[in-house]
């Protein structure tokens, strides 16, 4: 069972990560750059979440990626990115394959843990 802990991230949770998702807690801050300004190029205008700053906090599989969104809620989104480089290049069904949940440990149960049987 994935375990998330209070005392972490924005001094919100510690999280266990499993395999296949690690942290990206230690990325250098250009890492970080690259990955939230994919987010906000592939992120439709109608999605939820577009115009949200977020931080990415892990990967997982492939193009697989968790982004922190920085509105206070505690709220992380799933992405699977397409690192398309036009936004008219980008399928306008993208945000089908962004998924919000509504904090670290509703990721862990519902995602994570999935992903980590397989």
């Amino acid at each position: 069972m994935a375990r998330v802990a209070p005392g972490g991230m924005d001094g919100g949770t510690v999280m266990e990560w499993l395999d296949p998702w690690w942290s990206t807690a230690e990325e250098p801050e250009n890492f970080h750059k690259t990955f939230e300004a994919q987010l906000r190029l592939e992120i439709c205008e109608d999605d939820p979440i577009h115009g949200v700053p977020a931080r990415i906090v892990g990967r997982g599989k492939g193009d697989d990626a968790l982004f922190q969104l920085l509105d206070g809620t505690g709220r992380v989104v799933f992405v699977h990115l397409k690192w398309g480089k036009l936004p008219d290049g980008i399928d306008d069904n993208f945000r089908t394959r962004s998924r919000v949940y509504e904090s670290l440990e509703a990721f862990a149960v519902d995602r994570m843990l999935l992903d980590h049987r397989e």
